[in-house]
């Protein structure tokens, strides 16, 4: 009976093993599919062989590609006064009853009711019912999808002044046409971006990294998605991240150490942070991010971490695009 019993505990024990072993790589399958990959790059840019970037040549000076620079200046956050009726909406004590009666249906998920409302509303010229009637046409809620009627009503309402988020409506719903004008979508983008909402800054970025209705600008995109991560726009700090340790996003800007530091600080502000797997995620992260660097980096790379881990985000994005060159001090 003895001789079993130790065999028993064994076994127990290598069960235990492997139910923990596959707990762990079903986290990190999440982990490696957590909200896609930072921005499209070309194949042809990711095969090119590894450069040295201007911060690990030499870390005191500015980067070696010359290119246009912008200013860091911190972009102003909407207020909950953006959202209020904007001056050109008629004031009609009717129009405005009908805008009322139609939130309230759609607040019981009833929109059929609500979009004769907002129809009649939106006829009167009333910029937030155009909105919203552009919405349900986008959706398909309460009338047939339509997305060409829906983009040609958030124009009217944007032009109108709905709201600063109308623009940024605007630039999802053209790229979303079939034949998309990206440059008209770039333009609505940029009126958002600059009102503040974090995702035009992020879409603005992806736009300016590829080159798509604006010209490809790497120090924009950074800098855009810089902003969006300093408005703490869900994602966007670990997407620039990883934009800096990817040749095809950051160029002549890629630095892989700032690139880490980034994605740490985005764990470490992250729910990941404080769930019980913490430590699987850490190590998940570091031999991603770390995977394949020199020594000499690894060492940047923890310093750059430590330095900036007391920063708040703005504060932390301003570091690192500074550091890294693509955009000049004040």
């Amino acid at each position: 009976m003895y001789p079993s019993e130790p065999k028993q505990k064994n076994n127990n024990k290598w069960l235990a093993v492997a139910a923990v072993v596959l707990v762990l790589s079903i986290a990190g399958l999440v982990y490696d599919n957590w909200d896609g990959a930072a921005v499209e790059a070309s194949s042809s840019e990711s095969a090119l062989p590894k450069p040295v970037s201007p911060a690990q040549a030499n870390r005191s000076e500015a980067a070696v590609v010359e290119q246009r620079k912008i200013p860091l200046v911190a972009a102003p956050t909407p207020t909950p006064a953006s959202a209020a009726l904007p001056s050109n909406t008629p004031q009609d004590a009717e129009v405005n009853e009908w805008y009322a009666q139609a939130q309230a249906h759609m607040r019981n998920d009833e929109w059929d009711k609500a979009f004769p409302l907002w129809e009649k509303a939106a006829a009167k010229g009333h910029a937030r019912a155009l909105n919203n009637l552009a919405a349900a046409y986008l959706e398909g809620r309460g009338v047939n999808k339509d997305i060409e009627r829906g983009c040609q009503l958030m124009e009217q309402a944007a032009n109108k002044g709905a709201s600063v988020a109308t623009w940024s409506n605007l630039g999802m719903c053209i790229e979303d046409l079939p034949s998309p004008d990206y440059e008209k979508a770039a333009a609505a983008y940029q009126k958002a971006a600059h009102g503040g909402m974090g995702d035009a800054q992020m879409a603005l970025g992806r736009m300016y990294a590829i080159g798509r209705g604006v010209p490809q600008e790497t120090s924009f995109a950074l800098y855009w998605m810089g902003m969006a991560a300093g408005n703490r726009y869900p994602n966007a700090l670990r997407r620039l991240g990883e934009c800096f340790s990817q040749r095809g996003c950051s160029k002549q800007y890629y630095d892989p150490a700032i690139g880490y530091a980034l994605q740490q600080a985005a764990f470490e502000r992250s729910e990941k942070s404080r769930s019980i797997l913490k430590p699987f995620h850490q190590w998940r992260l570091r031999s991603k991010a770390l995977s394949g660097l020199s020594e000499r980096d690894k060492k940047y790379a923890e310093e750059y971490r430590a330095e900036w881990s007391e920063l708040d985000d703005k504060q932390l994005v301003e570091a690192a695009l500074l550091e890294s060159g693509a955009v000049k001090p004040r």
